[in-house]
């Protein structure tokens, strides 16, 4: 997929490659809900680069509880020219419904 996005920030692309508001883009963030390459991101400022996996944890899967549900991003490219209108065109694969195993790393304990 295709987009366009104000910067590069992990807040602001929330928006285009998650189709959510960027309001629950921060709520989520703040509940830990949010994973760049499998880790914890201290801020919601963090620009992405190219390569990065983004995951954003729906909550614990119903069947197996120690399996989470998650929609998955993967920036594929990052136009360097911003577009004409100084918006940054970039790139990405987005896979919905995605089930993984729990972070080994700082598990996901939320409330879902």
């Amino acid at each position: 997929m295709h987009t366009t996005v104000i910067s590069l920030r992990l807040d602001a692309i929330g928006k285009p490659c998650f189709n959510i508001p960027r309001a629950k883009i921060e709520e989520s963030f703040y509940s830990d809900l949010i994973r760049v390459n499998g880790e914890r991101v201290a801020k919601k400022s963090y620009e992405v680069r190219v390569d990065d996996v983004i995951d954003y944890i729906k909550g614990l899967n119903g069947e197996d509880r120690s399996k989470l549900d998650i929609t998955r991003v993967q920036i594929l490219s990052v136009d360097d020219k911003a577009a004409s209108s100084g918006r940054i065109r970039m790139s990405f694969r987005k896979t919905n419904g995605l089930t993984v195993d729990n972070y080994a790393r700082d598990p996901y304990e939320g409330a879902l």
